[in-house]
């Protein structure tokens, strides 16, 4: 009852402070031309002189491919095994008082491969960059400074997209920027290759700090409890003997359900597999990959088609992705692209195979 009282209580007092100006920043879902060491626009790089900035993902580069969470692309930082790491900074709508604190969110992930290289070595041997990192928020009054540390995580293990919360209250003085940065764990070493990827920043609302604790962690989790509950009814249920025809009549349905951004990203949605598990990723291609695998001796070849090479080479890449992060690498789903319009099968395929294309995407289907 206690905690009842309190979670009403604070559903009230929000209601009337957000009556107050929230504020936010100026590009919060870092869209911009995806390219590696390109801040997105509206971000400042506070990174170490001498060291190349941040990347805007996903361009295809140092093998990143996941898509954003929001619109079309997010930001990467990393940490580097010379001690050094990158940060990015901005200034906010309007300050964040000294005294008063703010709800606040962002979507935070790992990206599972980030391929560079290491300046440590005086070869610039290949590195790594997959280390899970912590990520600070720094309050300031200028681009760049840290006057005060006002959150700092765990480190970021998993490779989907989550949603953190914070409570972020200055107490030296009032704070008109926020930096973002990344750092290392002391469970890792003192320093080393990691990754983040941070996308949709939430706007700053005022909140009442007597209720921040136990209550503001009852309203996170009705919100991600509400997110989990639309996933669960996006459930993949695959039958237990499927047979071609079958899988035939999914390819047509699904197929052409398979989107891409604008950018070439895979288009994702939050869903869950059959035990429940909410992932983030392509259902329609995830249900035909499942499909796939119960036949034996079939494979299904996915051709990605058009005009544009360098756009077919991503849509490719985040295809691949997403079918190796499932698990499935073998030979029963294949994936190819091919420059120009699509309207014929290969002609080395067999007779019985099965073919059809939309604008985006061929499909064949050999039993």
């Amino acid at each position: 009852m206690k905690n009842l009282r309190a979670f009403v209580l604070l559903l009230c007092c929000t209601g009337i402070l957000q009556a107050q100006e929230s504020i936010h920043f100026k590009n919060p879902s870092f869209e911009d031309h995806p390219h590696i060491n390109r801040t997105p626009k509206e971000w400042v790089d506070c990174g170490f002189p001498g060291e190349s900035p941040p990347d805007t993902y996903p361009s295809g580069d140092y093998d990143v491919t996941k898509n954003a969470y929001d619109g079309r692309t997010y930001l990467g930082l990393v940490t580097r095994d010379n001690d050094t790491w990158e940060a990015v900074s901005q200034q906010l709508s309007s300050p964040l008082e000294r005294g008063q604190c703010y709800r606040f969110s962002i979507f935070l992930a790992r990206s599972p491969v980030l391929n560079s290289v290491s300046r440590k070595s005086p070869e610039r041997h290949d590195a790594k960059y997959i280390t899970p990192v912590v990520f600070r928020i720094w309050g300031g009054r200028s681009p760049c400074d840290k006057q005060e540390l006002l959150a700092v995580t765990e480190p970021i293990k998993s490779v989907d997209w989550e949603e953190y919360f914070f409570n972020l209250s200055p107490t030296n003085d009032d704070v008109t920027h926020l930096l973002f940065e990344v750092y290392y764990s002391d469970q890792y070493g003192a320093s080393y290759n990691g990754n983040l990827l941070l996308d949709k920043a939430s706007m700053m609302e005022p909140i009442d700090c007597r209720l921040t604790s136990d209550s503001l962690q009852m309203i996170n989790q009705v919100e991600n409890d509400k997110q989990r509950r639309e996933a669960l009814l996006k459930k993949i249920i695959i039958p237990e003997s499927i047979d071609p025809d079958l899988f035939w009549e999914w390819a047509w349905e699904y197929g052409p359900q398979i989107k891409f951004t604008a950018h070439g990203g895979l288009a994702t949605e939050l869903y869950s597999d059959e035990n429940g598990k909410v992932l983030d990723g392509n259902i329609y291609l995830h249900y035909l990959a499942l499909a796939a695998q119960q036949l034996s001796g079939s494979q299904l070849q996915i051709y990605v088609h058009g005009h544009d090479a360098g756009l077919l080479k991503t849509r490719k890449t985040a295809l691949q992705q997403a079918l190796y992060n499932w698990g499935f690498i073998n030979e029963r789903i294949k994936v190819f692209s091919v420059v120009g319009e699509l309207t014929d099968p290969p002609k080395d395929l067999p007779e019985n195979a099965l073919f059809f294309a939309d604008e985006v995407l061929g499909f064949y289907f050999i039993p």
